[in-house]
């Protein structure tokens, strides 16, 4: 389990985020949701130990994240960023076994356990068919999988994204959503920013819906997602319909 408790930071002295609370636990997909420069990303770099609170804490099974080495913290939390890149055009087996470093003892050799971890991934993510291709010949969706299999290789506890089907046609971003279903299925506590409400609304458990940095309503998609609270978030006006396949949002302009 994540948990952010209080949490305040400023960039240059501008507050992004004020005294954030929540929590992830094992089993669900927490969505952190509002408008641009809400404070998004910056949280779940918080949740990730890659920036650190000017006030407040983040806890990891309840200890302090900042206490936790580098290699355990990437033992137990998986981190995609938006837009990734390698640096280098790798193979997808090549890229994916990156996932393994943190695992890899003093000698750094690729024992029998890390390609089983590696095959788990790929399969996981539905790429074992491409692990020879160079990363520059995939689509958005293959890219997209193959760093989430990248995460998964390190067999992580925790599993926090940003923006995962930012730039993916719909087809391959019900696929990455179902992806990601899965894995909280399995046990992994899952934290993910996201721009898409339908989205989050279909696959979440519970919903963070941020404004100027803090959350101005937080628990299931139904209760947090309401036409009054998207309001207070985003400039525009909202219609949401409940029906059997759950709530469908839709953004209307503000009346001049």
């Amino acid at each position: 389990m994540i948990t952010a408790e209080g949490v305040s930071f400023a960039y240059d002295g501008a507050p992004v985020l004020d005294g954030v609370t929540l929590e992830v636990r094992r089993g669900e997909i927490v969505a952190l949701v509002g408008p641009n420069g809400s404070g998004k990303t910056t949280l779940l770099r918080h949740l990730s130990g890659l920036l650190k609170p000017h006030r407040g804490a983040v806890y990891l099974d309840f200890q302090n994240l900042h206490s936790l080495s580098p290699r355990e913290l990437a033992r137990r939390l998986g981190v995609v960023e938006q837009g990734p890149s390698a640096g280098f055009d790798f193979t997808v087996w090549k890229l994916v076994e990156l996932g393994r470093i943190p695992h890899l003892g003093r000698l750094g050799r690729f024992r029998k356990e890390d390609e089983a971890a590696v095959r788990r991934a790929l399969a996981l993510t539905g790429i074992s068919g491409l692990t020879h291709r160079p990363l520059s010949t995939l689509s958005g969706g293959e890219r997209q999988r193959a760093f989430l299999a990248v995460a998964l290789a390190q067999e992580p506890q925790a599993l926090l994204l940003d923006e995962p089907t930012s730039h993916l046609d719909v087809d391959h971003q019900l696929q990455i959503m179902e992806i990601i279903r899965g894995l909280a299925a399995s046990g992994l506590a899952v934290a993910m920013a996201i721009h898409d409400l339908n989205l989050a609304a279909a696959y979440a458990t519970r919903v963070a819906l941020l404004h100027r940095g803090r959350i101005v309503a937080w628990g299931p998609p139904e209760e947090t997602l309401t036409p009054a609270n998207l309001s207070k978030a985003f400039n525009a006006r909202f219609h949401v319909r409940r029906g059997p396949e759950g709530l469908f949002i839709l953004a209307l302009p503000k009346p001049p």
